[in-house]
């Protein structure tokens, strides 16, 4: 083999590093839209200042009744 694997090795733990990153903000913004939206932002500022769609910022501010609710109606009804 007379490929230099090092390049490739040195962007793969780039690659792992940004995931964990981006991984870590992504929570931290989770956290944030709920925060915003208890504290009554309305949900065209959160999504204009997130960068998140209308759906994602409906979804993360949920409460859990809400979410089970959610989950109940997107189950299949099981066969008899």
């Amino acid at each position: 083999m007379t490929y230099d694997t090092s390049t490739l090795a040195k962007l793969g733990k780039e690659h792992r590093k940004a995931k964990a990153t981006l991984d870590r903000i992504r929570a931290q913004v989770a956290e944030e839209i709920v925060k915003a939206n208890e504290g009554g932002a309305p949900q065209h500022e959160i999504v204009s200042l997130s960068g998140y769609t209308r759906e994602s910022v409906r979804l993360l501010s949920l409460t859990p009744e809400q979410k089970e609710a959610e989950r109940q109606k997107r189950r299949k009804p099981t066969a008899n």
